[in-house]
């Protein structure tokens, strides 16, 4: 394990290009390196989807205590953890372990072993600073105590600022977040704790460009939405423009201006594998995006109010570690997760995970099912006001899962985190229908909308739910400008900088199913037949199908 994971590190160069705005490129091929790793245990394809750390490799430690793990480290720690109560075993277990390292070829050195002895602080504090700050404490607890000062009123404390105990959302169990049971509120922002709940006034207050107040009193839900794949995010529209799309600040910056603009929360998503086309990685795409609720749970400490909502697997995850990651999640934003819950039934995304890619595709919203049916009971299993040597146990014994313990995460402060799910075929509709809170459509005219909202929304009293418990997020785009032609002409060249000619030539070829880099990507469509059984592209999700769109 420890030496695959150091070959993923080592896959991308200390130097490789992240973002030429030059050419529309995001990575340098040359750069990148292919793990190609098979056991009986797990298997590793391609190179890691995140960029090599600023350290190269994180610090491992190993426990070198068992006889078999104590090579592993003499192999690969940097630093190895031996368990004993005896220096003279310590003594021998650190030459030891280092004798095994120079075995290895390692500098000897480079390997610190540090042992868990037993240590007399009364005597170590005797001496050196520790001792002098023993020793005045000691001496202050010998003066004799002052008088307390006369009873009389005293200014109010003032009110705690900043968070995680200076000011963090008190804990709140309650319906979920987009029940549409909210009790009725005054004009403002929403209260920290609740990432999509709706705000009364605010968009009812606005006027249309006539001027004429609009009289609609539905509040409107927006999420921002930081794409971690495809290619529509541009970097050269404006000088302010030129940032990282792995950076910690653009993150910042994007969340923290989403939360001012009263959006209801900050949505990542992300892909498990760089994709590839006719066999090399598409460097067209987003790449390197660093883990969503890693990024999330740092944006929890620089926002107060705004939802922060992460794209995550339920195909090659499992309940019990990923509902502990988002009710932590949940805990440090003082309840503002959200899980967006996306399924796969891709063995080339599979090939990195003990899965390997089997599962069949008609499988993969049955597991999404009971994925969030498990992870709920979890986070049930820690009702309010239960005792804590009580709370968490659990047995979940189903097709999919068969697990049963104690939950180790007290609680969330909003109790489930809010579900998201995004899937347009017939089962992706009904498992919206019967499990989430929101569903993201990419229908996004108001043809197709109606068409798609009494769908979804019919489906789910099938599920003893009510309409107003699932809210629908079309995608939308938009261009702001003095007047609609300026907006329209802003939109053109913006879409023109998000597909490149090689971007619409690769779009092309996906659908042609041929290599068409010899054509023109402004001339006519390619005189040749289309070859709808070819697949030149890995990791994507082809959203209709070829046939009907070359006879479109």
């Amino acid at each position: 394990m420890v030496n695959v994971v150091t070959r993923l590190f080592d896959s991308w160069e200390d130097d490789a290009q992240i973002r030429d705005v030059a050419t529309g490129h995001f990575v340098d091929r040359d750069k990148l390196h292919y793990v190609d790793f098979e056991s009986a245990t797990f298997s590793v394809r391609g190179p890691s989807n995140v960029p090599r750390p600023p350290q190269g490799h994180p610090v491992t430690v190993i426990d070198a205590t068992p006889s078999p793990v104590g090579a592993t480290a003499a192999r690969y720690a940097d630093v190895a953890l031996i368990r004993t109560d005896d220096p003279d075993v310590a003594r021998v277990a650190r030459a030891d372990l280092r004798e095994r390292a120079r075995a290895w070829g390692r500098e000897p050195d480079r390997l610190i072993v540090l042992a868990s002895l037993p240590v007399d602080l009364d005597r170590v504090g005797r001496r050196g600073r520790a001792g002098r700050v023993r020793r005045e404490l000691a001496h202050r607890r010998r003066r004799r105590r002052l008088p307390l000062p006369p009873p009389g009123p005293r200014a109010r404390p003032a009110a705690p600022r900043g968070r995680h105990g200076a000011g963090a959302a008190t804990p709140r169990p309650g319906a979920p977040l987009l029940s549409g049971r909210h009790a009725p509120r005054t004009p403002g922002p929403a209260a920290p704790g609740q990432p999509l709940r709706p705000r009364q006034g605010g968009i009812s207050a606005m006027t249309d460009t006539s001027g004429t107040p609009r009289t609609s009193r539905k509040p409107i839900h927006l999420a921002a939405h930081f794409p971690g794949v495809n290619n529509m995010t541009v970097w050269t529209a404006s000088p302010q423009a030129l940032g990282s799309h792995i950076d910690f600040a653009s993150f910042t910056h994007l969340a923290q201006t989403a939360e001012r603009g009263l959006f209801d929360f900050f949505f990542l998503a992300e892909g498990l594998r760089l994709r590839e086309h006719q066999g090399c990685v598409h460097d067209l795409d987003v790449l390197g995006r660093p883990e969503a609720i890693t990024v999330l749970s740092a944006l929890a400490a620089v926002t107060e109010r705004i939802g922060l909502a992460a794209t995550v697997n339920a195909t090659f995850n499992e309940p019990y570690e990923l509902a502990r990651r988002l009710a932590s999640l949940d805990h440090l934003s003082g309840g503002r997760a959200a899980w967006n819950v996306v399924t796969s039934s891709d063995a080339f995304t599979g090939e990195n995970f003990r899965r390997g890619g089997f599962l069949d595709r008609a499988d993969r919203y049955t597991r999404a099912a009971e994925f969030v049916a498990t992870a709920r009971e979890l986070w049930d299993s820690w009702p309010p006001g239960a005792e804590r040597a009580r709370a968490g146990a659990f047995a979940h014994h189903g097709h999919h899962f068969d697990i049963e313990g104690h939950f180790s995460v007290e609680r969330g402060p909003q109790g489930h985190p809010v579900v998201i799910q995004a899937g347009d075929s017939s089962e992706g509709r009904e498992f919206a229908a019967a499990t989430a809170d929101v569903v993201f459509t990419r229908h996004g005219t108001l043809e197709a909308g109606r068409q798609f909202y009494p769908d979804v929304k019919g489906r789910l009293a099938a599920h003893g739910r009510r309409p107003e418990d699932l809210k629908i997020m079309p995608g939308v785009t938009f261009v702001l400008g003095d007047t609609a032609a300026e907006a329209q002409e802003k939109a053109a060249e913006i879409r023109h900088q998000q597909i490149s000619p090689q971007t619409a030539l690769l779009t092309l070829e996906q659908i042609w199913g041929v290599d068409l880099s010899r054509y023109d990507p402004d001339g006519p469509l390619p005189d040749i037949e289309p070859d709808y059984d070819a697949q030149l592209s890995q990791g994507r999700v082809r959203h209709a199908d070829p046939r009907a769109v070359v006879a479109s």
